[in-house]
């Protein structure tokens, strides 16, 4: 591996070391979402009561540039989707060994 796709790879899992990012790919996991739906999914099911558009947007910038979500323009709405759905699996993987510990 060069030392590019090194420092993208840490950068990766930088991104990946923020809870709301995770809660956020994981709300992709399961369906392309909107920005509102994904506030109001992080505010019910998260208990995250203050969270913002501005917020959630800065989140969704960062995963959108590593690439691991893009973003679709659908008449006037833009969805989001998560384009590296195999990070999922490595997500799984750690709550699997935090359930255990």
């Amino acid at each position: 591996m060069t030392k590019d796709i090194l420092r993208k790879i840490a950068e990766i899992h930088k991104a990946l070391s923020a809870p709301m990012r995770l809660a956020i790919m994981q709300i992709l996991y399961g369906k392309d979402q909107n920005v509102n739906n994904i506030i109001e999914i992080i505010r019910e099911e998260y208990q995250v009561k203050n969270m913002d558009r501005t917020n959630i947007s800065k989140h969704l910038t960062l995963l959108k540039s590593l690439g691991i979500i893009s973003c679709i323009s659908q008449g006037q709405k833009r969805l989001y989707h998560l384009e590296a759905r195999c990070l999922m699996g490595a997500i799984s993987c750690t709550l699997d060994a935090v359930m255990q510990g």
